[in-house]
């Protein structure tokens, strides 16, 4: 069900333990956000149009920045880990 989305995000630590309640801001190329939300276990889907989006995660106090370009018919999967 989860390759239907075209963002997969997955939340550990450096030991590879699963994370949950972090929470996460997307934005747009413009800075306008188009999501904030927190999730509830270790992955989280979300379905975006192509194009270049700004993502914040944060967990705890610790927040952690990137760009994701998101092509048409793939899955961008990316790892975050925290200490």
């Amino acid at each position: 069900m989860g390759k239907a989305y075209s963002l997969k995000l997955m939340f550990s630590n450096k030991k590879g333990e699963y994370l949950s309640d972090v929470i996460v801001k997307l934005f747009d190329q413009k800075g306008n956000s188009i999501l904030t939300t927190v999730s509830n276990g270790p992955w989280l889907f979300i379905d975006l149009s192509p194009g270049m989006y700004h993502l914040e995660a944060s967990f705890k106090a610790d927040r952690k920045r990137s760009q994701v370009k998101i092509v048409s018919g793939s899955q961008k999967v990316i790892s975050i880990q925290w200490e």
